[in-house]
């Protein structure tokens, strides 16, 4: 699916959207997945000059989550 395709899906409910929707959107826009970490609950995602942003992994994702990432996405 499109990046522009999610955030509409993204803009339209920020709930009931799926973990790997939010890490396709951060990647687009930049930011490198944690690869180092453990079999932990969350996964952080870093930019170099821009925070540090935690997403839970699961489904769906937490409405915070799908707001993270739009916001990203309009920076």
């Amino acid at each position: 699916m499109k990046i522009e395709k999610i955030i509409s899906k993204f803009k339209n409910s920020n709930k009931g959207q799926s973990f790997e929707d939010c890490v396709k959107v951060l990647i687009a826009k930049g930011y490198t997945m944690n690869t180092k970490q453990g079999k932990g609950k969350h996964v952080k995602f870093s930019k170099a000059g821009s925070p540090m942003i935690i997403i839970p992994k699961k489904n769906p994702v937490d409405p915070e989550a799908v707001n993270e990432a739009i916001k990203v996405w309009e920076e």
